[in-house]
């Protein structure tokens, strides 16, 4: 799968991998999940899984096509919902329960969510988590607070073009 998905030219708006494909993927980030999901495992799982997974399977990712868009209509959150409502039921009959999550019956209430509080775009922290990695990655002096040298360091970065 590893060297399948080296050759794979994604759409623009797709993160590549930055992770081996091995079991765990560990590590990866929420822009990576949402390119595994809904460009590199419709590829990839095809030849893998069985047909009834795989069936199973899809429907998450035809949820997901729907659920990550960054505007979506009401219309739109009831083919949503009955994909989840499907992929829960495909691995209800496939997996024993010990597999199963509290995140796959959490599924089954996204549709009211949204109607709450719009699209996941809207409230979903996946731009939080990234700054955060940008953040943690500041080295401090431990002299100052992390403001100070945070903003140090911006300003620096921000006028460099200026120097050339």
């Amino acid at each position: 799968m590893q060297t399948v998905a080296a050759t794979m030219i994604l759409p623009s708006n797709y993160t590549k991998l930055k992770t081996k494909i091995r079991k765990g993927f560990s590590h990866m980030k929420a822009d990576e999940w949402k390119s595994w999901v809904l460009v590199y495992s419709p590829m990839l799982l095809k030849p893998v899984l069985p047909s009834n997974m795989l069936n199973g399977w899809m429907h998450y990712v035809k949820a997901c096509h729907i659920l990550v868009k960054p505007s979506i209509s009401f219309i739109e959150i009831d083919p949503a919902h009955r994909y989840l409502q499907e992929f829960c039921q495909s691995c209800e009959d496939t997996y024993e329960p010990k597999v199963l999550t509290c995140n796959m019956h959490l599924h089954l209430h996204l549709h009211d969510t949204i109607r709450d509080f719009g699209p996941v775009y809207g409230y979903w922290l996946f731009g939080f988590e990234r700054y955060n990695g940008l953040l943690k990655n500041n080295k401090t002096n431990r002299k100052d607070g992390f403001e100070i040298t945070y903003m140090t360091k911006f300003t620096s970065d921000a006028y460099k073009a200026d120097y050339v």
